[in-house]
C-alpha cells in the first residue's frame, strides 16, 4: 500500500491534482483544465492514483467524478509518524526504552572503591571495667 502510494505522490502532476481534488470533487475534464496536457495523460495520472488508493471515482451520469479518498492519505502520514516518534524516542534517554533501561539495571556494576579501615574500639583498661 504505501509503495504505490509513494510512487503516485513522486510526480508533481499526481500532487497538484491531489491538490485540485483537495478543493472538491472534480471530472476529468474539470481537472484537466489546469494542467497543458493531453486528457489521456490526465487519464493516465488519475489511474496511478487511483491504483494507490489516493483518489476514488464515481459514474455520475456521463462523466466520472474523482475525489479524495482520505484514509489512505491518512495511512501514509501514520506511517511517516512512525518515524517521527521512533527520532523522538531514540533521542529521549533510557525511559522511552523500558527494556533498555532492565539490561542496565542488569549489567555488572564496576566494583566500588574499599572504604578506608575503621579503627578498632581501644581496649579497656581494667580500671575502667
Amino acid at each position: 500500500m504505501a509503495g504505490e502510494g509513494f510512487k503516485a505522490l513522486s510526480d508533481p502532476t499526481r500532487r497538484r491534482i491531489l491538490e485540485l481534488l483537495r478543493d472538491g470533487d472534480k471530472t476529468a475534464g474539470e481537472l484537466a483544465e489546469h494542467f497543458d496536457m493531453t486528457k489521456p495523460s490526465i487519464s493516465h495520472h488519475l489511474a496511478t492514483l487511483k491504483a494507490a488508493g489516493l483518489v476514488d471515482d464515481e459514474r455520475r451520469g456521463q462523466n466520472i467524478v474523482y475525489s479524495l479518498n482520505t484514509t489512505v492519505m491518512q495511512d501514509l502520514i501514520g506511517w511517516f509518524m512512525g518515524f517521527a516518534h521512533a527520532g523522538r524516542a531514540s533521542h529521549a534517554g533510557p525511559a522511552a526504552h523500558p527494556a533498555q533501561s532492565a539490561q542496565a539495571a542488569q549489567a555488572p556494576q564496576p566494583p566500588q572503591p574499599a572504604q578506608p579501615p575503621q579503627p578498632s574500639p581501644l581496649p579497656q583498661s581494667k580500671e575502667n571495667q
